[in-house]
C-alpha cells in the first residue's frame, strides 16, 4: 500500500491495534468515529458533553454518556482512549490527562489529535490561521509540550505520529481570513496545503496536526 494512503487510513482509524478491543471516544459527537471502530470488531463507547449530539450518537445504537470527563466513571478499563480535537477545548487539560489515566488497562493507548502551532500553517498564516479559532480554542501546545503533559500525568512511550494529508481543512479558510484582511497569497490555498501535506507525511513536527500516542505501562 503506498505510505501517504497508509498514513491516512491509520489516522482515519486512530491508529487502532489490528486485534479489537474496547475504546472510549471522549467529545464522540454524533458518533461517526465510534461507527468505524464498530465495524471493525471494536467494543464502542463515547462521552459526549452537547446533549444533541449525544443523542445523535445514540440514536445510531452507541452507548454514549451525556457528560463532561470530570462525571464519567467507566465499568470497566478501555484499550485505547481518544480525543480528535478536543484536548484544546478543555479547561484543565493536565487534571483530564491524569483522570484518564486510570481508565485504560496496563499496556493501553491514548491517542488524541489537536490543531498544531509550530506548523507551516501557523507559520504562513500568522494570526489568519484558522486553527487559531478563538475564544473555542483555550490553548494550542507545541508538540514538545504535549509530549511534556503526557509524561507528567504518568503516561509511556510517548510518541507524535506523521499526520500526511488533512491540511485543506484548516488552510483554505485561513486563506480567505487572509484575503478578507488585505493580505494576498501568490499562490492558492490547494497548493499550500498540498506541501504542508507532503512536508508533514515526513515530519510531524511540521504538519498542521499534532498526533501523538500514549501507553499506560503499569
Amino acid at each position: 500500500m503506498l505510505w501517504p494512503l497508509r498514513q491516512q487510513l491509520d489516522y482515519f482509524f486512530r491508529h487502532l491495534p489490528a486485534k479489537p478491543g474496547r475504546v472510549l471516544d471522549v467529545g464522540c459527537g454524533n458518533g461517526a468515529f465510534l461507527l468505524r471502530a464498530r465495524s471493525a470488531g471494536w467494543a464502542v463507547q463515547g462521552i459526549e458533553p452537547d446533549p444533541l449530539a449525544a443523542m445523535g450518537a445514540r440514536q445510531e445504537g452507541l452507548d454514549v454518556a451525556n457528560c463532561a470527563i470530570e462525571a464519567f466513571a467507566p465499568a470497566a478499563p478501555f484499550d485505547q482512549i481518544t480525543l480528535s480535537h478536543v484536548f484544546e477545548h478543555l479547561h484543565a487539560p493536565d487534571e483530564a490527562l491524569r483522570r484518564m489515566r486510570p481508565w485504560l488497562r496496563p499496556g493501553g493507548t491514548l491517542w488524541m489529535s489537536l490543531p498544531n502551532p509550530s506548523g507551516l500553517g501557523h507559520l504562513v498564516f500568522g494570526r489568519n490561521w484558522f486553527s487559531l479559532d478563538p475564544p473555542r480554542h483555550l490553548f494550542l501546545p507545541p508538540p514538545r509540550q504535549v509530549v511534556a503533559m503526557l509524561r507528567a500525568a504518568g503516561y509511556q512511550d510517548v510518541r507524535l505520529m506523521r499526520r500526511g494529508r488533512g491540511a485543506r481543512s484548516s488552510i483554505l479558510p485561513s486563506v480567505e481570513y487572509a484575503r478578507r484582511r488585505s493580505r494576498g497569497f501568490a499562490c492558492g490555498g490547494a497548493l499550500i496545503a498540498s506541501v504542508i501535506d507532503v512536508l508533514g507525511s515526513w515530519f510531524p513536527a511540521l504538519s498542521e496536526e499534532i498526533v501523538v500516542i500514549a501507553k499506560r505501562r503499569k
